[in-house]
Order: C-alpha cells, then structure tokens, then sequence
C-alpha cells in the first residue's frame, strides 16, 4: 500500500529513512494506528452512549477503536468500517436489550454499518464524529420506518 503523502516522501518509514525500512510501503506508522484507534474509540462510544447505555458506549468505544487499528480510508475504509459497524450494531442492540427482536438487532447492524463506512471513509477524528452522526440518524430513521410498518405501531 503506497503511504506517501504530498510533500511527505518519507511518511511511510516514519520521516526516518536511515533507521526504519519499508521498501513496499506495507508496515502501518505506529502513529497512525494510534489515531485511528482513539478515534474509532471515540465515534464508537459516540454511538453507543446516544441509546443510553454506558454498556453499549464501551461495546460501541472497543468495536470502533478496533475498526480504526486498520490504517485505510476512502472506499477501503468505507469497507472495513462497514464491517465493524454492522458487528457493533448488532452487538450493542444484543448488549442494551436482551429482549431486542430480530429486527431491533438488523436495525442495529445496518445504523452500525452506515455510521462505520461513512467514518471509515473520512477516517481520523472527523470521520469519527462523521460516522457517529450517520449511525445515530440512520438508527433513528430505520426504527421508526421499522415501528410503523412492520410493527403497525404510527
């Protein structure tokens, strides 16, 4: 994967090219996992503490900093945040409800992948804040198309 940044020719061995060696541009900078681990921490708990649960905010907070250990963003961060998203979805609905039905757990796991790709997509602390929103507004608007139309409950 290339690494290189605009103005930044040895971004990817860390601004350090005598010391650290990555000929095929594979090896993530340390600090970008960092980042993209506390933001993903951050977007996470975002999420899960909008449903008021300090329980959903830490599944949220360890599923997001998970997703943001992976040091892509655009399509590949849409990707992979997706994935986390629909997992987190589904667990913290799992987590904040036991009683949740099925449906309740697929409204979790699509609001989580919505949210998790939009974040994924940006990516850093924006793309955090970013997918929280998207994820909360996605989570409320499949709910109550879910409530009136399947549960017949307007």
């Amino acid at each position: 994967q290339d690494q290189f940044k605009f103005g930044d020719s040895y971004g990817y061995v860390g601004n350090n090219p005598l010391l650290f060696d990555d000929p095929l541009g594979l090896a993530p900078n340390p600090v970008d996992v960092i980042n993209g681990l506390v933001s993903g921490m951050i977007g996470g708990t975002i999420e899960g503490a909008a449903n008021g649960s300090a329980l959903e905010a830490a599944v949220g907070g360890l599923f997001g900093g998970l997703a943001g250990i992976v040091p892509v963003v655009g399509v590949q961060g849409a990707i992979v945040g997706g994935i986390f998203g629909f997992g987190s979805g589904i667990a913290t609905e799992a987590v904040g409800n036991p009683n949740n039905s099925l449906g309740d757990l697929v409204i979790g796991g699509i609001a989580g992948a919505v949210g998790g790709a939009a974040g994924g997509a940006i990516g850093g602390y924006r793309g955090a804040v970013a997918g929280a929103a998207a994820g909360i507004a996605a989570e409320k608007a499949l709910q109550r198309t879910y409530k009136c139309y399947v549960k017949k409950k307007c």
